[in-house]
C-alpha cells in the first residue's frame, strides 16, 4: 500500500489533536484533581462515587434524626428528674413520712395541701413540650396536652381515665390496615378512630369492618350493631374520616391525619380490617405505643412490622412513668399512678371522720403503692438514660462511617495531586515533542515558502 504525504499529514494531525485533548484534560485534572469530570469518562468509578454519595446522604438523614431525638430525650430526662425530685420529697424525705396518727387536723390539712401542690407540679411537668411536640404524648405528640384533670379530679391521658381506661372523648376503635409505599413494600399500620363526645358510648359493642377495592360507602345497621365501610383503592385516612363524619357526625376523627410532617397514608390493600367499638381503652396498648425512627441500624420489617432492633423507638408515653390502672388490695381498687394516689391520700388526710388509727390503717396501702410507683418511675428514668447512651454510641458510629465514606469518596473521585501534576507535565512535554517532530516530517508547502 502506498503511503502518501497527505495520508501522513492527516494521521499526524489526528494524533496531535488527541494529544492536545489529553493535555487539556490533564490540565483540568492538575488543578481540580478529579479522576473523572463526567460519568462517561469512567463509568465504573462514577458508579462507585454515586453509591458513596447516596450513603453519605442517608447518613446525613440519620445524623439529623439522632440529633432531633437526642434533643427530645435530653429535655425529657431533665423534666423527669424534676418530677423525680417531687416524688422523692413526697415519699422519702418529709411529707408522707411525717403522717402520724396523733396529728392535729390542721397538720393533716397542711400535708394535704402540699400533696395537692405536688399534683399540679407533676401534671405541668408531664405536659412539657420540645418544639411543637408534647414529649410524653406517646406516638403522637401534636394537638392537645396529653395530661389533664376532669371535673371530678380524675387524671386523664389523652382524654382517657388513667385509672379505669374510660375514654371521655367517646367510644373509639383501633383498626389495622396494610400500607403499600412507593417502593411497593407493604407493612401493617394502625389507625385510631375516635367517634367523639356527641356519640358518647352509644356505639359501644358495634362491630366495624373496613375493606377497600370498591367505591366509597358506609352502612350502619343499628339492629345488628354493625358499621360496614368500603373505600376505593387509593383512598386516604382523610377520606375515611370524611365518610364517617358524613354518617356519624363531625365529631368523628382519625388520629394522625393532622400531625406535621406525617403523610396521609393511602389505604391500598383489598383485605378487611375489623374491630369492636368501645369507650374503654386498653391502657397497655397506650403504654406500648411505638414511633420508630431510622437511625442507621439497617431498618427491617418482618410480617409487615418494624423489627425493634433495627430502628429507634422515639415514643415516650407518659403513663409509663407516672403509672396507670389499679390493683386490688384487700378488696379495694388502689391506683397505680402517682397523681391518683396523691389525690386519695390528700382526701383521707382532710377527712375529719377518720381517727388516727383509721387514717394510718387506711392510708398504708396507698403509701405502699406510691413507693412501688416511684420505683417504677425510677426504673423508667434509668431506661431513658440507657437510651440516651445508646443514641450517643449510634451517633459516634454514624460519624465514623461518614469519615470512612468521605475517605472512600476521596479515593474514588480524586487522585494524588503530585500524580496529577506529574501526568500533566509529562503530557505537556510529549505534546511539545510532537510539535517539534511534526516540523520535521511534514513537507513544506507553497504557503510556507510565501512566508
Amino acid at each position: 500500500m502506498r503511503i502518501t504525504t497527505g495520508m501522513s499529514a492527516r494521521q499526524y494531525m489526528n494524533n496531535l489533536n488527541s494529544s492536545a485533548s489529553l493535555l487539556n484534560k490533564l490540565e483540568t485534572t492538575s488543578y481540580d484533581f478529579r479522576t473523572f469530570e463526567k460519568p462517561s469518562d469512567d463509568p465504573f468509578l462514577a458508579g462507585q462515587a454515586f453509591q458513596v454519595h447516596r450513603q453519605l446522604a442517608l447518613n446525613e438523614d440519620y445524623s439529623s434524626n439522632i440529633s432531633n431525638i437526642k434533643g427530645a430525650v435530653s429535655s425529657a430526662e431533665s423534666t423527669l428528674l424534676t418530677v423525680s425530685g417531687i416524688l422523692r420529697t413526697a415519699n422519702d424525705q418529709s411529707v408522707l413520712k411525717g403522717i402520724d396518727g396523733g396529728m392535729e387536723q390542721t397538720d393533716r390539712n397542711s400535708i394535704a395541701r402540699q400533696l395537692e401542690a405536688m399534683q399540679d407540679s407533676i401534671v405541668s411537668a408531664m405536659n412539657a413540650q420540645y418544639g411543637n411536640r408534647y414529649l410524653f404524648s406517646g406516638a403522637g405528640g401534636y394537638g392537645d396536652t396529653p395530661f389533664s384533670v376532669d371535673g371530678q379530679g380524675n387524671l386523664l391521658y389523652r382524654g382517657i381515665n388513667v385509672d379505669t381506661g374510660e375514654n371521655t372523648n367517646g367510644a373509639s376503635v383501633k383498626l389495622d390496615y396494610e400500607y403499600t409505599d412507593v417502593n411497593s413494600v407493604t407493612t401493617t399500620k394502625s389507625l385510631q378512630v375516635n367517634f367523639g363526645k356527641a356519640n358518647g358510648n352509644s356505639l359501644n359493642d358495634y362491630a366495624i369492618s373496613l375493606s377497600t377495592g370498591g367505591s366509597n360507602s358506609i352502612n350502619v345497621d343499628n339492629s345488628a350493631k354493625t358499621i360496614t365501610v368500603t373505600l376505593a383503592n387509593g383512598a386516604t385516612k382523610g377520606d375515611l374520616q370524611s365518610l364517617l363524619q358524613l354518617k356519624l357526625g363531625s365529631g368523628v376523627t382519625i388520629s394522625g391525619i393532622d400531625e406535621p410532617g406525617v403523610k396521609d397514608d393511602l389505604v391500598t390493600e383489598t383485605g378487611t380490617a375489623t374491630g369492636t367499638i368501645s369507650d374503654f381503652v386498653n391502657m397497655d396498648d397506650l403504654a406500648g405505643e411505638t414511633s420508630y425512627v431510622d437511625v442507621g441500624l439497617g431498618l427491617k420489617t418482618e410480617n409487615g412490622k418494624v423489627v425493634d432492633q433495627s430502628a429507634y423507638n422515639a415514643a415516650m408515653p407518659g403513663i409509663n412513668f407516672i403509672g396507670y390502672g389499679t390493683a386490688k388490695v384487700d378488696g379495694v381498687d388502689v391506683p397505680q399512678n402517682v397523681y391518683s394516689l396523691l389525690t386519695t391520700m390528700a382526701g383521707m388526710l382532710r377527712n375529719k371522720n377518720l381517727n388516727g388509727t383509721q387514717l394510718m390503717d387506711g392510708i398504708k396501702p396507698y403509701m405502699d403503692s406510691f413507693s412501688n410507683t416511684q420505683d417504677q418511675f425510677s426504673a423508667q428514668l434509668a431506661k431513658l438514660g440507657t437510651k440516651e447512651t445508646f443514641l450517643d454510641s449510634t451517633n459516634s458510629f454514624v460519624t465514623n462511617v461518614n469519615l470512612n465514606l468521605n475517605q472512600k469518596d476521596e479515593n474514588v473521585e480524586y487522585m494524588d495531586p503530585a500524580d496529577a501534576i506529574l501526568n500533566y507535565s509529562m503530557q505537556k512535554f510529549c505534546y511539545k515533542a510532537a510539535l517539534q517532530i511534526g516540523s520535521n516530517i511534514l513537507q513544506p508547502t507553497l504557503l510556507d515558502f510565501m512566508k
